[in-house]
C-alpha cells in the first residue's frame, strides 16, 4: 500500500479512536478494469469475507447512484454520506461503532 494512503487510514483510525479495517481497489482510475472497483461488488465482499461481517446488517455510506445500487445489490442498507455525518443522526452512526 502506499505511504500516503497508509497515513490517511491511520488518520481516519485516529480521529474516530477505533482500531477498524481498510481496503481499497489499488488499480488505476478510470473505467472498472477489477472486481473489486465499484460497483462491481469485489472488495465489499472480500471485506465482509475476511471479517466475518453480515452485510444484510451493515450500512453502505456513500454518494453516487453506483453506491446506492452496491448496496441495494449486496442487501445492505444506504445512506447518502452527506447527511450521514451530520450531527442529528449520532444515534446512527453511534450503534454502528463500538462505545469506547
Amino acid at each position: 500500500m502506499l505511504p500516503a494512503v497508509e497515513a490517511c487510514y491511520e488518520r481516519v483510525r485516529s480521529l474516530l479512536g477505533l482500531e477498524i479495517g481498510i481496503d481499497h481497489c489499488p488499480h488505476a482510475a478510470g473505467p472498472p478494469v477489477c472486481w473489486c472497483r465499484k460497483p462491481m461488488p469485489g472488495l465489499i465482499l472480500q471485506f465482509a469475507l475476511r471479517h466475518d461481517i453480515r452485510l444484510d446488517a451493515s450500512i453502505l455510506v456513500g454518494r453516487s447512484p453506483a453506491d446506492q445500487t452496491l448496496a441495494m445489490r449486496l442487501g445492505m442498507v444506504f445512506r447518502e454520506s452527506k447527511g450521514f455525518f451530520e450531527s442529528e443522526n449520532r444515534e446512527e452512526r453511534d450503534a454502528i461503532a463500538p462505545a469506547g
